[in-house]
């Protein structure tokens, strides 16, 4: 089973830890990107599992999803990444959601995108790779994400984009999640850039926005070359948690590594021809 999955950037953000998923979250900006991950799913008769990708990644993900999944026999899951993980495009939340969903089709389990959503959701609290990319990924487009709990219960509002936006990657520098995590300080100034955006529902001044969180945390060599594409595009920023700078625009840049369409459907639309969904999202 082959199953190409959208991925997250994410602009600006509040981390909001909690003792369960559902008042756990992290309120703010988030923009869905797609085909950032493909994940590739095939039984094995061993009861094993086998994790290839063409970056090196943390096979951590792909155990839990195995896990969950609790096969009749082994696994073999591939990973073929747009941007090296790391890099701030949600790599694994789309690996989670890739692996359980490729991985229930290829097993022939009858199971919900609630179900796979929340259980993607889970695995992200519990090794500490994410809070909100799946929430993004799960609405799709520029989603303002303004409460905690699972995927489809959060409270969301939508911010129009216009058709055939493109997210151009430049310079894409992989760091540990988890290590800025730690200690991580100053975010509040992101609840209201999300009151504000609430009011004024709009691309370029959410992207602004963005821009002055991550300058806000620090990221000040990598805002330069933002707020110079910033000018040359809709507007351009830093992808949260990462020091990878981003521009979205309806032109090709040749200058950027990589040149992705914004996702602009939904998860479960996108999964709804794998197979027949039965499970509720319990």
């Amino acid at each position: 089973m082959k199953f190409p999955v959208p991925g997250a950037l994410t602009g600006f953000f509040h981390p909001q830890p909690g003792k369960t998923p559902k008042d756990t979250g992290s309120p703010g900006f988030g923009l869905a990107v797609d085909s950032v991950v493909t994940v590739r799913v095939r039984r094995l008769r061993a009861e094993r599992l086998r994790v290839r990708a063409d970056h090196p990644i943390d096979s951590r993900i792909a155990r839990k999803c195995y896990e969950v999944l609790d096969p009749d026999g082994g696994l073999s899951v591939r990973y073929e990444f747009s941007v090296p993980p790391g890099c701030g495009l949600g790599t694994s939340a789309a690996s989670a959601l890739g692996t359980l969903a490729a991985g229930a089709a290829e097993m022939g389990l009858e199971v919900s995108p609630e179900w796979v959503a929340r259980r993607a959701y889970e695995i992200e609290l519990e090794l500490g790779t994410g809070i909100g990319d799946v929430v993004t990924i799960w609405h799709g487009g520029a989603v303002l994400r303004a409460g905690p709990g699972y995927p489809d219960e959060v409270p969301i509002h939508r911010i129009p984009v216009e058709p055939d936006l493109r997210v151009l990657i430049y310079d894409p520098q992989p760091i540990e999640t988890r290590d800025v995590l730690d200690g991580l300080s100053g975010t509040e100034v992101a609840l209201r850039y999300l009151r504000e955006l609430e009011r004024h529902p709009d691309l370029e001044l959410a992207l602004r926005r963005s821009l002055e969180f991550a300058e806000r945390l620090g990221f000040s060599e990598e805002a330069k070359l933002a707020r110079k594409l910033s000018h040359e595009h809709l507007g351009a920023s830093i992808a949260m948690l990462s020091r990878t700078v981003f521009a979205v625009s309806w032109e090709h840049d040749p200058r950027a590594d990589v040149d992705l369409p914004v996702f602009y459907s939904s998860f479960p639309e996108i999964i709804s021809g794998i197979f027949e969904f039965s499970v509720d999202g319990d």
